[in-house]
C-alpha cells in the first residue's frame, strides 16, 4: 500500500509541476500557490491537487468568460465546474481524463486579506507580489462556538422521526440518520 501512495503522490507532484508550467504562460495568472495536503506534506493515494492563483483585478472581473478555457489548458478534462462561493473568489474544480482531481481557487491581486489555509507553497510569482499575501493565518478554534446550534439542530432532525415513520419515507429517513450520525460525531 505504501508504494501505491508513493506512486500516486509522485503522479500528483508531476501534475503540479506541469500545471505550473502551463499556468505560468497564461498572462492572467500572476501568482500561483500549491495548497492542501500536498503543500502540507500529508497527501495520500486519495488526495487531489489544490492550487490557488491571484490574477489582475481586471481579469478577475471577467473570470466568467475565461475560467473554462483556463482549466482546459492545464489538462485534458472530462469534467469542470465553478462552485458557488464568495464573490471575492472563484472556486474551480476539474477531473482529468485519467481521473486526477484538481481544484483552483482564483482571487484578485487586490484582495490580499489573510486566508486561513493549513499550508501554502509558492510555485511562482511573476511580479514579486506574493509577499503581500498571508494564506496560512491560524484560525482561533473555539470548540464550543457552535455547540448550542449543533444541539438544537440534532433535536430538530430527531424530532422529524415521526414524520418519516408515518410517511414510510425510507430515503428521507436514511438522510436523517446520516445527518444525525454526523452531528453526533461532532458533538462527541
Amino acid at each position: 500500500m505504501a508504494s501505491t501512495d508513493e506512486s500516486r503522490i509522485a503522479k500528483l507532484t508531476t501534475f503540479v509541476e506541469q500545471a505550473a508550467v502551463v499556468l505560468r504562460k497564461d498572462e492572467r495568472i500572476r501568482i500561483l500557490w500549491l495548497t492542501g495536503s500536498l503543500a502540507k506534506g500529508t497527501a495520500d493515494a486519495q488526495s487531489d491537487v489544490d492550487l490557488r492563483a491571484a490574477v489582475r483585478a481586471t481579469d478577475f472581473a471577467t473570470i466568467g468568460q475565461w475560467w473554462q478555457d483556463l482549466l482546459s489548458q492545464v489538462a485534458s478534462l472530462v469534467w469542470k465546474y465553478r462552485w458557488p462561493g464568495p464573490a471575492d473568489e472563484a472556486i474551480l474544480g476539474a477531473i482529468t481524463a485519467d481521473y486526477l482531481r484538481f481544484d483552483v481557487v482564483i482571487q484578485s491581486l487586490r484582495d490580499s486579506r489573510p486566508r486561513t489555509l493549513e499550508a501554502a507553497r509558492l510555485l511562482f510569482d511573476k511580479d514579486g507580489e506574493a509577499q503581500h499575501f498571508l494564506l496560512t493565518t491560524p484560525s482561533a478554534h473555539d470548540p464550543y462556538a457552535h455547540l448550542s446550534v449543533l444541539v438544537e439542530e440534532f433535536i430538530r432532525v430527531l424530532g422529524m422521526l415521526p414524520i418519516v415513520v408515518e410517511r414510510n419515507d425510507v430515503p428521507i429517513g436514511m438522510e436523517g440518520q446520516l445527518a444525525l450520525h454526523s452531528m453526533l460525531i461532532s458533538l462527541l
